[in-house]
């Protein structure tokens, strides 16, 4: 076995790299494995207490680790710990699509706030769990290698940035379905766990033998093998997302859905006695028509559309705009429309746009922004519009900044003197 002075920089660098991808797993996993439950669970439900809970489980992994006695075991037994735990964690969330889909049958048993919980344990508290100790021991061994205390510095600067780089990239990670997201983390891992299996070869045996090295490999083998499954066969991630479905023993109908930046959007039709088509997020409704009719399942969108018929005050300007902030499904749109209003639309979400487009016949508005509101408020000129029609409300979750003194002023400046704001909104969040 080498000495340790031969052992100190590889051993640093391993037990770096295996830190680091832990941290950036349980960091990344806290988001995607509860975007993933949202079409059960809604997108209120998933995050109750995730943050309390995730942690909780975190530093019990540590406490446990660096209270025990494994500190004065030699170096071999850290590299077995990891290579297990690493291995597990692994297996783990390259399971984890097959594990949700099946718990998803207790839902109703559950219940909304206790069932997401149920649902994560053997996914992401399980897998925080095991990388809490991966941490644990990674953390604590790597800083063990450093000899002077000089030499610690450097690379727990190297982590901090490197953990900062993590976040300022996360945007084009979370880009990604969470299916995605997961099973790239159970990659992520199986590499790790791959390079700590060969550093412990090596440091062992030396020149280990080729056929060693692939026995170690089997359960990365085994992990890559999940992946490809479920990436090619599960119905919610890879290429195989399977855009219309029907839902059993129900007559409702899955025309299309999409993982979009808001969540999980949908298009949902029912076929029997209320006859209707809606687009929903998570559980929230963001508008519905019915089939045979065309009207809005909400009169609260109809009273949007009663701006028009408002007495204001006589002006010189003889044309109409409209801005509809929120499209929906495009009901207030398309009324306005039809009045011979110009109508700018901003929607924060691309895939709301083209769900409207595709499925409820939107009509083509003057211009369409697919922004934050406010970033387009904060823009436009000066006494722009006769009517804004604020309806971002989707039933669970909102951003309260929308509804902001300073929002309000926006509003008015780029309203005309004249100008009218019809505003949904629920008081809980005023």
């Amino acid at each position: 076995m080498p000495n340790e002075n031969q052992m100190s920089y590889p051993t640093s660098v391993v037990f770096a790299i295996v830190l680091f991808t832990s941290i950036v797993t349980v960091h990344s996993l806290h988001y995607a494995s509860s975007r993933y439950l949202e079409p059960i669970y809604g997108n209120v439900f998933p995050y109750y207490y995730l943050n309390e809970a995730t942690m909780l489980v975190f530093i019990l992994a540590l406490t446990i680790v660096s209270g025990g006695k494994a500190l004065q075991r030699r170096n071999t037994s850290y590299y077995k710990a990891l290579d297990k735990t690493l291995n597990a964690a692994s297996l783990l969330l390259a399971l984890s699509p097959l594990t949700m889909d099946t718990l998803f049958v207790f839902s109703s048993r559950w219940g909304p706030l206790w069932g997401p919980h149920f649902t994560q344990l053997p996914v992401l508290y399980g897998t925080t769990f095991l990388l809490g100790i991966s941490c644990a021991i990674s953390g604590m061994q790597w800083l063990v290698s450093q000899r002077k205390q000089l030499k610690v510095i450097p690379p727990m600067l190297s982590l901090f940035l490197a953990y900062l780089t993590c976040n300022m990239f996360q945007a084009h990670l979370f880009s990604r379905s969470s299916c995605q997201i997961i099973l790239l983390n159970s990659a992520t891992l199986g590499v790790s766990g791959a390079l700590l299996s060969i550093f412990m070869l090596r440091s062992n045996s030396g020149n280990a033998e080729v056929v060693t090295i692939y026995r170690n490999l089997i359960p990365q083998a085994i992990v890559a093998m999940t992946i490809i499954y479920i990436f090619t066969k599960s119905p919610h991630c890879g290429y195989n997302l399977e855009r219309e479905q029907v839902v059993p023993n129900t007559q409702w109908v899955i025309l299309d859905k999409v993982e979009s930046m808001t969540g999980w959007v949908e298009v949902v039709e029912e076929t029997g006695r209320m006859n209707m088509r809606v687009m929903r997020s998570g559980h929230s409704l963001l508008g519905g028509r019915f089939r045979d009719t065309g009207e809005s399942i909400f009169q609260t969108f109809h009273l949007l559309e009663a701006v028009n018929v408002f007495d204001r005050p006589k002006s010189n300007d003889k044309s109409i705009r409209a801005l509809q902030i929120g499209l929906g499904c495009g009901i207030a749109t398309n009324a306005l429309l039809s009045q011979g209003i110009d109508v700018d639309v901003v929607e924060l979400d691309p895939a709301v746009y083209h769900m409207a487009s595709n499925y409820f016949d939107l009509m083509q508005p003057s211009s369409v922004y697919l922004e934050s509101g406010r970033t387009l408020l904060e823009r436009c000129n000066r006494s722009s519009y006769d009517f804004i029609l604020h309806d971002i409300f989707t039933g669970g979750s909102v951003a309260p900044g929308m509804f902001s003194r300073e929002v309000l002023e926006l509003v008015k400046h780029c309203l005309k003197d004249n100008g009218i704001l019809a505003m949904i909104f629920e008081q809980a969040w005023i």
